[in-house]
């Protein structure tokens, strides 16, 4: 479950974003190239899904259920960033993990 409080009325955009390995090439974190390569590891995030909400002033909650396309979510960890507005508006960023089910 997701909570937030907005002042106002708006627009907010959710992302959510799954952590993986990468290589440093010069200041960026990119995608590892199958051949070994000697670049320091690095974690770079990759978006898994996005979804939009108007909301209005006050308290609000939204159920997450971590799903995407009706399939659960790999395990592993995540983030959720939301956007209040426009693009330029710094996101709060929220990390969750997803476990293994149990057997």
């Amino acid at each position: 479950m997701v909570r937030f409080a907005l002042s106002q009325s708006a627009h907010i955009s959710f992302v959510v974003e799954r952590r993986v390995a990468g290589r440093h090439a010069g200041r960026a974190c990119v995608r590892p190239a199958r051949a070994p390569r000697r670049a320091r590891r690095c974690w770079r995030y990759v978006r898994v899904l996005a979804f939009d909400r108007d909301a209005t002033g006050g308290r609000h909650a939204l159920v997450f259920r971590a799903r995407r396309h009706r399939r659960p979510l790999a395990p592993g960890a995540y983030r959720l960033l939301a956007r209040v507005g426009t693009r330029s508006a710094a996101p709060r960023i929220a990390r969750f993990t997803i476990l293994a089910p149990r057997t």
